[in-house]
Formats: C-alpha cells, structure tokens, sequence
C-alpha cells in the first residue's frame, strides 16, 4: 500500500485493520516508523494502565494479585545467582511462542501458519491448569521453565497433525474468508493474545472487572506489535515485543 502519515494510518488501522504493506521502505524510513511505534506505544500503554491504577488505589475495585511478578520476584530472592540465566530462558520461550502464535500467521493467509498458531494457543492456554502438578517436579524455576515450555510445544505438535487431518479439506477456501473478514480475525488474535496472558493474575468472580481493566495494556500491544508486523516488517515486530517484555524485566534486573 501506499506510504502514508504514521500517526493517521495508525488511527485507520485501529478502525478496521489490512493486511497490506507499505510500499518498499528503505531503512530510515523504517528505523524511524519503528521508534514512532514503540513511543506511540508506550505512551497509549501507560494511558490503559490508568483506569485500573486509580480505581484500585481509591479502593473502587479489588487488587488483583500477579502470580508470575510474584513468583519472578520469589526466583530473584532464593536464586540470585542464577536469576538471569531464568530470565533469558523465560525471555526466550515467551518470544518464540509469541512469534509463532501471533506475528507468523498474522498478515496473508498460509494454512499452516494458521493450524500451528491455533494449535499452540490451544496449548497456552491448557497448560497453566497444569502448573501446580508440574511445580512439584522441581523447584527450580529455569527446570520448571524448560519443562513447561518442551511439553507445550509436544502438545502443540500434537494438536497440529490433529488439526491439520481434521481441517485440511474444509479450509480450502478459508483464504477468501480470511481476506474478506481480515478486520474480524485481526482482532480475535488480539484478544486471543491477551487472554493468554490471563493466567499471570489471581481470577475470582470478584475481581474480573478488574482483570478486565489490568489486561487493557497487553491489549494496547498486541495491536501495536500486530500493526508493525503488517505495516513495517517482522523483524520490527520482534524488536518491538522484545522491548516491551524487556521493559516488563527492568525491575528484577536493577
């Protein structure tokens, strides 16, 4: 598509997203689009983290509780020594499966970009309720890490030849679907994303408000770094979702 102003095609997108390109862009051309992204970002961000803030702070809404920064933090204090050799790992794994599950599939329709990502999503999002079992193997965080991560991509395989037999002939057609409805699909993987990061929080029926509103800036960036992929490039994209997850680490690294 066309170059366009930055700020106003973001706007557009938001409204209803496209899988279309920019035209070819030389490298300051995307240098400069990719750090307008990530200021653009990180300041929309910081805007979505204000409504659950200040009503959690005025005691409007309950607390919710964050069992991966608390269980990171308990990391930190029991095994200084090896606390980032864990967060490398944890950086690694969350990226990768990010990538797979969302920046792969994301733009022109390939079926099995499509079935890999639906079927590790799949897995995310079955795995935590096995967490606690998988806890008692160790209590090392990089060990209970590297299991976790190995049995998600096993179960990912196996829900890909799964799917992929039971799907094969009834998406032939899918792509027109995909292109038509391109605005839809866009935003179910967004909210697909977010959700998987649901399970870093204490749920109950008396804070999902609250979930709701924390979960608002997740939201924000899986629509920044899906624009990015599309717009500008992959490689973006993996720059831009590195960042941000670094960002979320700074705390544990000072």
């Amino acid at each position: 598509m066309k170059n366009t102003n930055l700020f106003l095609d973001y706007l557009v997108f938001i409204k209803k997203p496209s899988n279309e390109r920019f035209n070819s862009m030389n490298i300051k051309s995307r240098i400069i689009s990719f750090i307008f992204i990530f200021i653009l970002t990180f300041i929309v961000v910081w805007i979505a983290s204000f409504p659950y803030s200040i009503l959690a702070n005025l005691k409007i809404i309950p607390v919710v509780e964050n069992l991966s920064y608390n269980k990171i933090l308990d990391y930190k204090i029991r095994n200084d020594n090896n606390f980032n050799i864990y967060i490398f790992v944890h950086l690694f794994f969350s990226i990768l499966f990010f990538i797979v599950m969302y920046i792969l599939p994301i733009t022109k329709y390939n079926f099995n970009r499509f079935i890999i990502s639906i079927s590790m999503i799949l897995s995310v999002l079955i795995l935590p309720f096995f967490d606690e079992k998988l806890s008692l193997i160790s209590d090392n965080y990089i060990y209970h890490t590297l299991v976790y991560s190995s049995l998600t991509i096993a179960s990912s395989v196996i829900f890909f030849y799964f799917f992929k037999s039971l799907l094969k002939r009834k998406l032939v057609n899918f792509e027109e679907k995909w292109n038509n409805n391109y605005n839809r699909i866009f935003y179910i993987y967004v909210i697909l994303m977010t959700i998987t990061t649901i399970f870093s929080y204490n749920i109950n029926i008396q804070n999902v408000f609250s979930v709701i509103l924390i979960l608002l800036p997740s939201f924000v960036c899986n629509v920044s770094f899906g624009y990015t992929r599309i717009r500008i490039g992959i490689v973006e994209s993996i720059l831009l979702i590195s960042l941000f997850n670094l960002i979320y680490f700074i705390p544990f690294l000072i």
